[in-house]
């Protein structure tokens, strides 16, 4: 069963070793990480590796890829996540940690600072700032929709500034519908949104208010059978 552990811990390696920028003439290194079982995000951030667990976090050293420290468990107390941690952001000077039920800050070395609940039935955040982006869902009218939320620092939401319509969508006849995805990007407090069939790119502050557009005009080219 050995091998199966190090095969997967190789494979999670080399995913990582894509955001490192290897010296000219450097070959890239195989290196298996034997004390993880089954490895699920990864984050390189400096010269640090964060790996995840279900609910525990390991930081490596990207320098000699040692261990340097192991921590979380399950539960639903301080300092524990529950099932399992959804996201891992690197600020300049924190993690950032969003699991079920909380989002969850630490330094780097994994020292905890602080944690705050959130609403069970949306998984996943993303700061903005001192604001959060959050990805929920509606039903209006029978039609199943994602949304584009902003909370601040309290939790509170903010607004609703954006329906789309959910990627399955099962009509009155029970028919399955397939739709395009709703996928924002955000970058230096700013939220970047596709939308539209031209592929137009909203730019919109941390409050959702729009700031402007990023549009390129493109000569359709037919399709012919």
């Amino acid at each position: 069963m050995r091998p199966t552990i190090v095969a997967r811990t190789i494979i999670f390696i080399l995913m990582a070793g894509l955001a490192v920028s290897l010296p000219a003439g450097a070959k890239p290194r195989t290196i298996p990480l034997n004390n993880l079982t089954f490895p699920e995000f990864v984050k390189v951030d400096r010269d640090q590796l964060y790996i995840t667990e279900r609910t525990k976090v390991h930081i490596y050293s990207l320098n000699n890829f040692k261990l340097l420290k192991t921590f979380g468990k399950e539960g639903e107390g301080p300092q524990e996540f529950k099932r399992m941690i959804h996201r891992i952001v690197a600020g300049e000077d924190h993690l950032f940690f969003n699991s079920v039920g909380k989002i969850s800050y630490y330094k780097k070395d994994g020292t905890f600072i602080r944690e705050t609940r959130t609403p069970n039935h949306l998984l996943r955040f993303e700061p903005i700032g001192d604001h959060f982006l959050v990805k929920g869902r509606e039903t209006v009218a029978d039609v199943d929709f994602d949304t584009l939320e902003i909370y601040d620092e309290h939790m509170k939401k903010v607004k609703v500034f954006h329906y789309h319509k959910r990627v399955l969508q099962i009509n009155n006849k029970g028919s399955v519908i397939l739709t395009d995805l709703l996928l924002p990007y955000w970058h230096d407090n700013k939220i970047f949104l596709v939308k539209g069939p031209d592929m137009a790119i909203t730019v919109l502050d941390k409050t959702g208010k729009e700031l402007y557009e990023i549009s390129r005009k493109y000569n359709r080219i037919p399709i012919t059978e």
